[in-house]
Parts: C-alpha cells; sequence; structure tokens
C-alpha cells in the first residue's frame, strides 16, 4: 500500500492546537475591547451628567441673581440674594454647590466634582455684576471647570 493515497482520518495535533491559538487571540482582542467599551461608555456618562448639572446650575444660578434687588455681604464661598420675599443663599458644602432658601430645611444640591473643589462667587467690573467660578483644587494650583456670570437685577446685553 501506497502512503501518498492513505486517506487522513482526522486532523493533527498541531493543526488543533493553531485553531485553539486563534480563537484564544480573537477572545482575548474581544474582551480587551469591550472592556476599552464599557470604560469609555462610563466616561460619557458622566460627563454628559457633569455638562447637564452644570447648565442647570448655571441657569438656576442666573435667574437667582437677575431677580436679587441687592446682595448683602457673605462669608468666603457663600452668596446671599435678596429677591422679592425670600432670601436665597448660594454655598458650597464639600463638594457640592446649594442653594438654601431662608425658611426651608432642604435645598437643592449640584456636585461640582470628584475630590477637593472649590467656589468662589466675586464681583465683576461693575457692581451689580456677579461672577461664579468653581473647580478642582491641584497640586499646581487651582483648576477652573466652570464660570458663569450674571448682573444683578436684569440681563446682560
Amino acid at each position: 500500500m501506497n502512503v501518498a493515497h492513505r486517506k487522513r482520518s482526522g486532523y493533527s495535533l498541531l493543526e488543533v492546537l493553531v485553531v485553539m491559538a486563534v480563537v484564544g487571540l480573537f477572545l482575548a482582542m474581544g474582551t480587551a475591547l469591550m472592556y476599552g467599551f464599557t470604560k469609555l461608555n462610563t466616561a460619557s456618562a458622566w460627563t454628559l451628567e457633569s455638562l447637564t448639572q452644570g447648565r442647570d446650575m448655571a441657569e438656576v444660578w442666573k435667574r437667582d441673581v437677575r431677580l436679587a434687588q441687592s446682595a448683602p455681604k457673605a462669608p468666603a464661598g457663600e452668596l446671599v440674594l435678596e429677591l422679592a420675599g425670600e432670601t436665597v443663599t448660594w454655598k458650597q458644602q464639600d463638594n457640592r454647590l446649594t442653594r438654601l432658601v431662608a425658611g426651608q430645611t432642604i435645598g437643592r444640591d449640584w456636585i461640582l466634582g470628584p475630590g477637593k473643589t472649590w467656589v468662589e462667587f466675586s464681583p465683576g467690573d461693575r457692581p451689580d455684576l456677579i461672577v461664579l467660578r468653581y473647580g478642582d483644587e491641584r497640586v499646581n494650583g487651582r483648576h477652573v471647570r466652570g464660570e458663569f456670570t450674571a448682573l444683578r437685577g436684569g440681563d446682560l446685553p
């Protein structure tokens, strides 16, 4: 019997090992890809939530400043606004910015970010212009994450 004409009845061990290695490689690449997509999805969701909260906070803050009749002196990190019939206090508590209405025990909070944060209320170029800045404390100084300006008693030109 001639060996060249013999019919093979299965795969050799080497062929099976090569197929298993290729399948393992595809599984490893697929797992790494899925892990990357999961991290990207989480980061995108956090960024979107942060931007949405920042926009919401800015709208409420600007509305309060525009409706304010006066802004008495307040401690650092706080802003007191006298609106028609109520007093609203904006202040930092840990990594949150809180809006409290006088006479109410529960306020509204916005998360400023993870870690150590800061808030600053300062007058602008005009006495009725108020600026809200917030950001992160870093080793090399302060990093500004948001800055909003509003005109007390009216809209900006």
